[in-house]
């Protein structure tokens, strides 16, 4: 379905507290999406856009060049089931 943001989705689940098991906020199509330095865009039907939220008990700087390996991951894993 439509979202504003799977970003905000997750903001909203972590406020509440309830974030003991991990979260994905998912979506075919965002109205109100939001990047680095304040950048926004309309993500179109048809996509597929998601947050994946979880507690590590670390500190952000700790995490550095998380979202890379993962971005890495994901990619190979598509290309193994033959997505391009």
């Amino acid at each position: 379905g439509e979202t504003e943001s799977t970003m905000t989705v997750a903001r909203e689940r972590a406020k509440s507290g309830n974030i003991t098991q991990p979260f994905m906020a998912i979506a075919s199509s965002q109205s109100g999406g939001r990047g680095r330095q304040g950048r926004v865009w309309h993500s179109g039907p048809g996509g597929f856009y998601a947050t994946y939220m979880f507690s590590t008990g670390k500190a952000m700087a700790d995490l550095g060049g998380f979202s890379l390996v993962v971005g890495v991951v994901i990619r190979r894993i598509l290309e193994a089931e033959g997505v391009t």
